[in-house]
């Protein structure tokens, strides 16, 4: 159970660790930009089918994700993409267990 749970945030963090490890030319490539869309989607998803609170802490989810996919852009650098994801994460409250932060559920 909690491999599942250090997994999920292991890919989380590789796949933010990617866009940002990438120096990207200042006209992005269309590759580029759908592997940023597959990122943004597959981390809102994943938020969305594991976050530990079932109400997302009173956040709503759904607006959050029509808020930040509009911020997309297909000029976007690396670096962008990687500062809108951290922004669209510190949405959501961080929930602390002991001394560790999660925000995945634990099964």
């Amino acid at each position: 159970m909690k491999t599942r749970q250090i997994v999920l945030v292991g890919l989380l963090l590789l796949s933010i660790a990617a866009c940002r490890n990438r120096e990207v030319a200042p006209s992005v490539p269309p590759d580029v930009q759908a592997i940023q869309r597959r990122t943004f989607e597959s981390l809102w998803t994943t938020v969305n089918d594991f976050y530990v609170y079932e109400d997302f802490g009173g956040v709503d989810w759904q607006a959050v994700y029509d808020d930040y996919q509009s911020q997309l852009e297909p000029e976007m650098t690396a670096e962008a993409f990687d500062a809108l994801l951290e922004e669209m994460l510190t949405q959501l409250p961080l929930v602390i267990f002991g001394s560790r932060p999660m925000i995945m559920k634990v099964w």
